[in-house]
């Protein structure tokens, strides 16, 4: 094995490169995440937090006076969306920004988007449903159905969604993209049927010297015990670096970029 550094700039501050000196293999990989996305999910958590006590108090406080099965439907509804469903997104976001899974991610941002339409149903259900006004409701008169404090908490979570919608998506492109990058470099680098493997020029010349070395010791040179490996003619070859390819069939030679 061997160490493992990580480079302090990065094309993008959400990307990180790490190697890996692996006997003569230099292992490079690339991690995409999105730090914004994972940040808003943390805050996100601790909202839904907050929007379940406050259901679970309003609920307790409703269930005195509302009636109708309808009203009855709408704060069930509620409890199986912040309960269940909210933390089942917030999940799944989770476990595709950071394990790079596309379909979690894909998944994470349908249910920003059928969130965003369930809560704007709600609130324009709220306004205009005949079933859900005071006099229909409430068996106390005057006493809405559904407070302030749940308008308010429905308010508050649609710009959180649409900006977790947002960042999803742009997290969700850039992840597809490097996927498909890391899959037609890793074309490029295994040779096709009856292609012979490439040598990097620096290890042909290693090899050629080490030849002409053995061929002199042979003619008559003794060697001592403490020689080094490359005068006894045995040749190391050269790092070769996995994920970044030294000379492309299609665009021809061009150097490495390290």
């Amino acid at each position: 094995g061997g160490s493992v550094r990580r480079l302090a700039k990065c094309p993008k501050p959400c990307h990180a490169v790490a190697r890996a000196m692996v006997g003569n293999l230099c292992l490079e990989s690339e991690k995409v995440c999105s730090v914004q996305l994972q940040l808003l999910l943390f805050f996100s958590t601790l909202y839904n937090l907050l929007f379940s006590l406050i259901h679970v108090a309003v609920g307790w406080y409703k269930w005195r006076f509302i009636k109708g099965p309808v009203v009855v439907a709408l704060l069930g509804f509620n409890y199986l969306l912040c309960f269940l469903l909210e933390p089942f997104r917030i999940y799944m976001g989770s476990s595709g920004n950071l394990q790079e899974r596309v379909p979690e991610l894909f998944l994470f941002n349908f249910l920003c988007l059928a969130f965003l339409a369930i809560l704007c149903t709600e609130l324009l259900l709220c306004s205009v449903m005949e079933e859900l006004q005071p006099e229909y409701c409430s068996e106390i008169p005057g006493r809405p159905c559904v407070l302030p404090i749940e308008r308010a908490c429905y308010l508050l979570q649609l710009p959180l969604l649409f900006s977790q919608l947002v960042l999803g998506v742009a997290a969700l492109r850039s992840l597809i993209q490097e996927q498909s990058a890391r899959f037609f470099r890793s074309l490029e680098d295994s040779p096709g049927p009856g292609v012979p493997e490439r040598r990097d020029p620096g290890e042909a010349r290693l090899l050629f010297g080490s030849r002409s070395r053995l061929g002199g010791a042979a003619s008559g040179s003794v060697a001592g015990a403490n020689v080094s490996p490359l005068r006894q003619g045995i040749a190391r070859p050269a790092a070769r670096v996995l994920g970044r390819q030294l000379l492309s069939p299609t665009r021809g030679q061009r150097p490495h970029e390290d």
